[in-house]
């Protein structure tokens, strides 16, 4: 009879499970989950700033002795609940009365880089009438959620490889979205005792985790009680920002190869002969040939005049280009930022361009800093890239060696890639690609995989 019941009740929680799927899938959900994520996201963040671990187990412990002293023969139970419940209040109401006022400023640097460890001040004010003793402080950063559409669009990384309910519901995506989305670490600091109507500094940390433009709108004072069961907490809103510039790659053991060959001064030695310092060859004398030029001890062996050759040099002009398209939700582009900002920050006497989509990024002084802030950290992927074609191409005139990097190459880009070399500029392409699955390979273009570019570099 068990048995039955069991197998009846089984049947009928399949049933549910497969009217549920049916109901989503025609439905269409995708709304009701990208908005009920974001709900959870928020009331996420305020219940952990109000609750520890300790208070989480603490609550379910009541919570489980009231449930349990309904018993009449568990008496004990009912007193563990009443102790518990009135130990509860007495500190959630103790964390709202002591309470006080704060003023905070917080002084960022402007910069910062991928992985670095970011210290900076913060200067509390204590406005209340109360010594305040064990407080946390915690930033909080304002971040642009992905859009439904984004949430629609862009598949997360191996997505295919998940169960089917995983991929209907998409939670694994928001996550990984909402982690690409965020720019920064932050965690909780003890703040030092701060007297009535006094001023505290003290250094916190954050680790930036992606590039772009890190806001924080908002510091948190946090209240403890003295257990470490229940917190309050007082938003105040201090806005700063941070430009965090892309990760770098160790490129020392990638080599260019040319048919010019640039010193790492810049100097550049062509094929032609000319006034330079580097020799060539020699030869008999010409008329018109500069008297400086004889080579007198050949002369004296051969008894003709002889003059030695020397090649032509210049000054190299080399550039960096970056395609700001892809086809993903941005994890190629990023790659693309960071091997071209390598490139730059490594060798920076040899590039005195660097082109990202339309942005124009040119080494001239030091009053640049703040265009390079706001070109590798602020710039942002673009579908539409029949625009950039044409201005890369007028860009290169006139430069010698140039670095394009993207992450998709199509018939038009190769046309223009042909063009540039047309005119005798050496071109060396790098294809960012998600899997090392290339049928097509050319002698030009150099293939990196996704979270693997400093291997596939060497």
């Amino acid at each position: 009879f068990y048995k039955k019941k069991i197998f009846i009740s089984l049947i009928w929680v399949y049933r549910l499970l497969l009217f549920f799927w049916s109901f989503t899938y025609f439905m269409k959900l995708d709304s009701f989950f990208y908005k009920s994520y974001k709900y959870f996201y928020f009331s996420e963040q305020k219940r952990w700033k109000k609750w520890t671990i300790n208070g989480v187990f603490f609550s379910l412990f009541t919570l489980l002795s009231f449930l349990l002293g309904f018993d009449p023969t568990r008496s004990i139970t009912m007193m563990f609940f009443t102790l518990s419940f009135i130990t509860l209040i007495i500190l959630i109401v103790s964390t709202k009365i002591m309470r006080g006022e704060f003023k905070i400023v917080r002084k960022l640097p402007k910069e910062s880089y991928i992985g670095t460890p970011v210290n900076y001040k913060i200067i509390i004010e204590n406005q209340s009438k109360y010594t305040h003793n064990g407080l946390i402080f915690l930033d909080e950063e304002f971040i642009e959620f992905p859009t439904f559409d984004e949430f629609i669009k862009y598949p997360e990384p191996n997505e295919d490889k998940r169960n089917r309910w995983d991929r209907r519901v998409k939670y694994y995506r928001w996550i990984w979205m909402l982690n690409y989305k965020k720019r920064a670490e932050l965690k909780e600091f003890f703040i030092p005792p701060i007297k009535k109507f006094s001023k505290i500094e003290t250094i916190v940390q954050l680790i930036p985790k992606n590039r772009g433009e890190l806001f924080l709108n908002k510091s948190n004072v946090i209240f403890p009680d003295m257990f470490g069961i229940f917190r309050s907490f007082i938003e105040i809103n201090t806005e700063n920002s941070l430009y965090i510039l892309p990760k770098t790659y160790n490129i020392t053991g990638f080599k260019l190869t040319a048919g010019i060959s640039a010193n790492f001064m810049g100097e550049l030695t062509t094929p032609e002969i000319g006034d330079g310092d580097e020799f060539h060859s020699l030869r008999e004398y010409k008329y018109g040939d500069s008297w400086r030029n004889i080579d007198w001890k050949s002369w004296g062996k051969t008894g003709k005049p002889i003059v030695k050759e020397y090649q032509k040099t210049g000054k190299s002009r080399n550039m960096i280009i970056i395609d700001n398209y892809d086809d993903g939700f941005g994890e190629k582009f990023e790659e693309a930022i960071s091997l071209g900002y390598s490139f730059w920050n490594s060798n920076k006497f040899l590039f005195s361009k660097i082109l990202i989509g339309e942005n124009t990024l040119q080494k001239l002084q030091e009053k640049i800093v703040e265009t390079k802030f706001f070109s590798l950290a602020k710039l942002d992927r673009v579908d539409n890239f029949e625009k950039n074609i044409k201005i890369w191409t007028k860009e290169s005139t006139g430069f010698s060696t140039i670095i394009y990097i993207t992450s998709y190459l199509d018939s038009k880009r190769e046309l223009e890639i042909n063009k540039i070399i047309s005119k005798g500029v050496f071109i060396q392409v790098f294809q960012i690609v998600s899997e090392k699955t290339i049928t097509k390979h050319h002698r030009l273009i150099k293939y990196l995989q996704v979270g693997n570019i400093e291997n596939d570099l060497q």
